[in-house]
């Protein structure tokens, strides 16, 4: 499959490579002043896209939950997701990832796992898919043979599973090009021919069928429905030792899954509040389905997709799904 940048094991070697590198260049070490040994912290330092699906995050912190668990939560929004591998452990305790990025990262030698879940996807409520303009002649994944489409990253869950949809569907993988391209600015793409499909979420996702575009798949509950979408990240040092911190950390982000429930014009002002995105896009966007809980059995759900695109070293038999999510073994 030609891409505008290198094959995904590469990228994933690159970016770690490249933030370890950073964080050298720029001094940064350790994560300063921790808890003595034996003691677990009640500080923790995430980072996040401040977007719909950490709303519980964001909600968990404006309504005071992580301190009713006596935590002191640092909530530091990042741009760059594919640079927070490095980074973990050093500026962040936790941060926002998915299971397929976790297993490449231990694959290089990371000392990463998943820590928790904070929502995911299904048929239900659809939050993703792979769309087309409205007019396109594209039907189906076969239509698909000698195209472009445009990916916001090739790190993540969506992007690995489109490549497995598109595996799956017999296409040829020397025929497609995949271009990296903002989600932002996908739509400018799409009505301009310089792409013929996007990999899309809310709110660019609603914005595009609003404007006539189809939807072909929903690549993600291809995989499994419901599926784990966002998750957060630890070292397996922070989940070792501070075992508490992370059930109150937990509980937080459930009380808050309850609140926009409940509330949903409440916790839509607080998304307002915190992402500064526009009102009109605040009150349509489809919010997710926030659960903490992820079914163990994913990890190998996951390890099996990125074996068939290519991307695993090795076979998914050899992934352990103790070790990328050490609290589903308890489960």
């Amino acid at each position: 499959m030609r891409r505008s940048t290198v094959n995904h094991r590469f990228r994933y070697v690159f970016a770690a490579a490249g933030t370890a590198a950073a964080l050298a260049l720029t001094g940064c070490g350790g994560g300063g002043d921790g808890p003595e040994a034996g003691e677990q912290t009640s500080e923790v330092r995430v980072a996040l896209i401040a977007n719909a699906n950490n709303l519980p995050l964001l909600v968990a912190d404006a309504n005071g939950y992580f301190v009713d668990e006596g935590l002191e939560v640092t909530l530091e929004p990042v741009q760059n997701l594919g640079a927070l591998a490095g980074a973990m452990g050093k500026q962040y305790d936790l941060g926002s990832s998915t299971i397929a990025d976790v297993i490449l990262q231990q694959q290089q030698g990371l000392d990463l796992v998943i820590a928790t879940g904070v929502a995911e996807e299904s048929a239900d409520n659809p939050t993703v898919g792979v769309l087309v303009p409205g007019d396109s002649p594209i039907e189906s994944v076969e239509d698909l043979e000698g195209k472009t489409i445009a990916a916001a990253t090739l790190g993540g869950n969506l992007h690995p599973s489109v490549v497995n949809w598109l595996i799956g569907g017999g296409v040829s993988a020397d025929s497609v090009t995949i271009t990296e391209i903002p989600f932002p600015n996908m739509a400018d793409q799409l009505a301009n021919g310089r792409v013929d499909a996007v990999e899309s979420l809310e709110p660019f996702r609603g914005q595009l069928l609003a404007s006539g575009a189809r939807e072909l798949v929903n690549p993600l509950t291809r995989i499994s429905d419901p599926v784990a979408f966002v998750s957060l990240m630890a070292t397996g040092e922070f989940v070792e030792n501070n075992p508490d911190a992370l059930a109150k950390f937990t509980s937080a982000l459930e009380r808050a899954a309850e609140f926009i429930a409940e509330d949903e014009v409440a916790a839509r002002a607080v998304l307002s509040d915190s992402t500064q995105l526009p009102e009109e896009v605040v009150k349509s966007v489809t919010l997710p389905t926030y659960t903490t809980s992820i079914d163990p059995d994913e990890v190998a759900l996951w390890a099996k997709v990125l074996e068939e695109n290519g991307q695993l070293q090795g076979s998914a038999s050899d992934v352990d799904p103790a070790k990328i999510y050490p609290a589903g073994k308890q489960g």
